[in-house]
């Protein structure tokens, strides 16, 4: 059973938009901010709270459907 979340990730295509907004925007505050070989990761959370979102960059086609007649992989 689960009964403890600590990280949520959420894709995004530009990061440091992304933070501007998820602080600024929604109140969030920055918690871990490393840079590395795949890009920056790094997290925001409720103040006082301790499950954090990690915004890791994704490619802005990512995740969309295929063109009609693609093969499935």
């Amino acid at each position: 059973m689960l009964n403890k979340i600590m990280y949520a990730t959420v894709y995004v295509t530009d990061q440091d938009r992304a933070l501007e907004f998820h602080t600024e925007g929604l109140g969030l505050e920055k918690r871990l901010d490393f840079p590395g070989p795949d890009g920056r990761f790094f997290t925001v959370g409720v103040p006082d709270s301790p499950v954090q979102i990690i915004l890791w960059s994704h490619a802005a086609a990512a995740g969309q459907p295929g063109e009609a007649g693609a093969p499935d992989r």
